[in-house]
């Protein structure tokens, strides 16, 4: 059985695949509970950013010190909007 702290969750559920099945052991309530698991798969985010044409300098300065880009230039798509 591995020991998993906090720290290295992360590391040791890199090393399983989506559907394998786990043990996970926890102390609650002063009592060892055994919780069998099986894994899922990570959701996957995706974001967005558009540029709007009314944005304030210091929203395109924060978005081209963020991006390490320059402000585009809003297509008529987004500044209809």
């Amino acid at each position: 059985m591995a020991t998993a702290s906090a720290r290295t969750l992360g590391d040791r559920l890199a090393e399983r695949h989506p559907g394998e099945q786990v043990m996970l052991t926890v102390f609650r309530r002063d009592e060892l509970r055994h919780v069998p698991l099986t894994l899922g798969q990570r959701p996957y985010n995706k974001l967005t950013i558009h540029a709007r044409a009314d944005a304030t300098v210091a929203e395109k300065t924060l978005y081209e010190a963020w991006l390490r880009a320059p402000w585009p230039i809003p297509s008529q798509k987004e500044t209809d909007a």
